[in-house]
């Protein structure tokens, strides 16, 4: 090959290797979909009784038993840190997200915001007295027929692509 053949060649080479090169820059796609957490797991967990419907005080004795867990020193309130591994449960590891999104530092962010509007008397601590309206409200507003119980249809459904529940008929 001469000269003036490489120099013609060399930049329509340059071209089609820089066509290749977005499909090797886009990310893998997933070899398996994220597990998708257990719809039933907490309806389950505080239907004690396993009569199908979760009354106040069902609820209000989970939030007792996962307090008294989270509440590592004993002394009866929940700390910052403490209060975190509240939401924690078992199988509860590392979500993913989307691409950059840092599932940890939100979970935090919310846990710790959470925690701010909990503490009524904003002294740094959490008591189960001072949980108890925020249990109740949220109670009352999943009781959608107003029975003084939730069931299975009356559980929040993740919406796809999300992890925040939502209500209404399940789609057909």
């Amino acid at each position: 090959m001469q000269r003036s053949d490489l120099a013609k060649a060399l930049p329509l080479a340059a071209l089609l290797l820089s066509l290749g090169l977005p499909a090797l820059a886009q990310p893998a796609a997933p070899t398996e979909p994220p597990p998708r957490p257990d719809p039933n797991r907490m309806f389950n967990a505080m239907d004690t009784n396993a009569d199908g419907r979760v009354t106040l005080d069902e609820v209000w004795a989970r939030t007792q038993t996962r307090f008294t867990e989270a509440d590592a020193n004993r002394d009866g309130y929940l700390t910052q840190e403490e209060f975190r591994t509240l939401r924690r449960g078992p199988g509860d590891g590392p979500r993913r997200g989307p691409p950059g999104h840092d599932h940890a530092e939100h979970a935090q962010r919310m846990a710790d915001a959470r925690f701010r509007a909990l503490d009524a008397n904003r002294d740094g601590k959490v008591t189960l007295e001072e949980m108890r309206p925020q249990v109740e409200a949220r109670f009352r507003a999943m009781d959608a027929n107003s029975d003084q119980a939730i069931t299975r249809d009356e559980m929040p459904r993740p919406r796809h692509g999300g992890h925040h529940g939502g209500r209404g008929p399940k789609p057909a």
